[in-house]
């Protein structure tokens, strides 16, 4: 059965990586979070808080980059076949396990 993670600020801070870990399952990450990820890496103290914000939000770019498009593409699908949209909704998206970059 398919779960429903929503990972907070302070878990993508501990591992940035953690958006990989839940293998099949659906993350959520939500809008506040990433302002709060924003704030980290522009007024945080400690630098290792700052690049670990960094790190998160690289992460969640080079996952998100071209999202946009296939959801669009998604969405334009369904309305062809019938099927009924929930205006709002966004689809969750599953993050396969894996390495990140440079490690």
């Amino acid at each position: 059965m398919k779960k429903t993670y929503c990972l907070d600020t302070n878990v993508l801070i501990h591992d940035p990586s953690a958006v990989f870990a839940f293998e099949d399952n659906c993350v959520v990450v939500t809008e506040y979070v990433l302002f709060e990820l924003d704030d980290l890496k522009k007024k945080h103290t400690d630098p290792a808080v700052k690049q670990s914000a960094i790190d998160a939000a690289k992460f969640l770019l080079e996952i998100s980059n071209g999202l946009s498009a296939k959801v669009v593409a998604q969405q334009k699908k369904r309305s062809r076949k019938g099927s009924q949209s929930i205006p709002g909704a966004t689809p969750c998206r599953s993050f396969p396990s894996r390495e990140p970059k440079g490690n």
